[in-house]
């Protein structure tokens, strides 16, 4: 009976704790517990996604990635005299055109590998563009340069 009386009231508590939602509770202790549980959350599910599911989100990143480029290429060409800031100016618009070309062609190799499920090939090239991006960064002068992947 006693046995039956403590396993009734382990229940009861450990339903009871989990009655009150959990982002709830984390919203009460504040929201820097929040972001570190949210971040534990995508680290875990990220864990729990199939290989096949992580190569695929790698591809669409890459075709976005692919898709941003030509947006701004598209726009680089259309406005390159006007495109005049204190980083592209007269004296250096020529290696901002070069660098672009370079963008755009390894872009185009990006777009042919994921579109070809070719993706063991994709870390280098998307490797490679990023050194193209900072080289043209460094070259313009401008010293923020994000990490592609």
């Amino acid at each position: 009976m006693y046995k039956k009386v403590l396993f009734l009231s382990a229940v009861f508590l450990g339903f009871s704790g989990c009655s009150m939602p959990e982002t709830q509770t984390h919203k009460e202790q504040g929201p820097q517990l929040q972001f570190i549980m949210r971040d534990l959350n995508t680290i875990v599910g990220n864990n729990q996604k199939s290989e096949l599911e992580r190569e695929d989100e790698r591809r669409r990143y890459a075709l976005n990635l692919v898709d941003a480029i030509k947006n701004f290429s598209a726009k680089a060409h259309d406005k390159t005299t006007k495109f005049r800031t204190k980083y592209i100016n007269e004296n250096n618009i020529g290696a901002f055109n070069t660098h672009l070309e370079e963008i755009e062609k390894k872009s185009q190799e990006i777009e042919v590998i994921a579109k070809n499920y070719e993706l063991e090939q994709l870390d280098d090239k998307i490797a490679e563009l990023g050194a193209i991006c900072a080289s043209c960064h460094k070259d313009l002068g401008v010293t923020h340069v994000q990490k592609l992947f």
